[in-house]
């Protein structure tokens, strides 16, 4: 009978070399009913990006989130989201880049109008800080920090320091689920859980991916560039800043240079070095269990 069980416990540990999400629900607030807070929640978008979801199905109540950004105790940016309700007259969803903006901004068009929501953020900070936002896989806001894009006074004292913690905060319990262990689109979690950028000719558009995807054959897209299929183009011109139109020629980018033959069998990429990594770990603990219950049956 230890064949059939080897079987199920190979395929599903197949099925998990990606892992789960492990998705954690934020605490309800016990001084305002209806409302949830979580505060010090360690994290560092020097490593990986956080993702959330939003339930928001309730088009009769005004709802809101707060995404806070802490370095120690001090509070350093974020995100505000409105969900006014349909019969408030205050306008569509609309959302505020704390101390970045003095108002909020109302969503693009292409803002997803499910009810349900899933929400990836990666900011940076430093001298050149940014931040960025995708709602199921569309992104909303994609913003560099400057004097022109950022109105609050001494903007730049709140997005220069590195992040280190962070506080979920919601007035109407829209928050389903959290986890901190997600990358973002254009990159992959390796095997470590570091978020790595997707080789060129490859795309990732889910914060929780652990491998990239190829382009269809014949299109490129540049390194860390593919944030969907659609990025590949014939021409490859969404490719890195290195690679003007003047140097990405037919001439240039021929089969000795960029083809086939160099990111295929021959060289395995790194996420798919990575993912063959976490597969063969996987086995061989299995294995091992396999034999030992082998000699429990003797």
């Amino acid at each position: 009978m230890i064949y059939p069980i080897a079987v199920i416990l190979i395929v599903a540990s197949l099925d998990t070399v990606k892992s789960e999400i492990q998705w954690k629900t934020v605490e309800l607030n016990d001084a305002y009913e209806g409302s949830q807070q979580q505060s010090g929640i360690p994290h560092s978008f020097e490593r990986t990006a956080i993702q959330f979801k939003t339930d928001n199905n309730d088009d009769d109540a005004s709802q809101s989130l707060d995404v806070d950004f802490f370095v120690e105790k001090e509070r350093q940016g974020g995100l505000t989201v409105n969900f006014p309700s349909a019969g408030s007259g205050s306008g569509p969803d609309n959302y505020l880049i704390k101390h970045c903006k003095n108002k909020e901004s109302t969503f693009p068009e292409n803002m997803p109008t499910e009810a349900e929501k899933l929400w990836s953020i990666f900011a940076t900070t430093g001298a050149n800080p940014s931040f960025k936002v995708q709602v199921n896989g569309v992104e909303v806001i994609n913003v560099l920090l400057t004097d022109d894009t950022c109105d609050y006074p001494n903007w730049r004292n709140f997005w220069t320091q590195e992040i280190g913690l962070l506080r979920f905060n919601s007035w109407q319990s829209v928050f389903v689920g959290y986890h901190l262990d997600s990358c973002y689109w254009g990159h992959y979690l390796d095997a470590d859980a570091d978020c790595q950028e997707c080789p060129a000719d490859h795309w990732s558009a889910d914060a929780g991916d652990t491998a990239c995807t190829p382009c269809p054959v014949g299109t490129h897209v540049g390194v860390g560039l593919g944030l969907a299929e659609s990025d590949c183009t014939e021409n490859g011109d969404e490719t890195d800043g290195d690679e003007t139109d003047g140097d990405e020629t037919d001439g240039d980018e021929t089969d000795g240079d960029e083809t086939d033959g160099d990111e295929t069998d021959g060289d395995e990429t790194d996420s798919e070095h990575n993912y063959s990594q976490s597969v063969a770990h996987k086995l061989s603990v299995l294995l091992v269990v396999l034999l030992f219950a082998s000699n429990m049956n003797i």
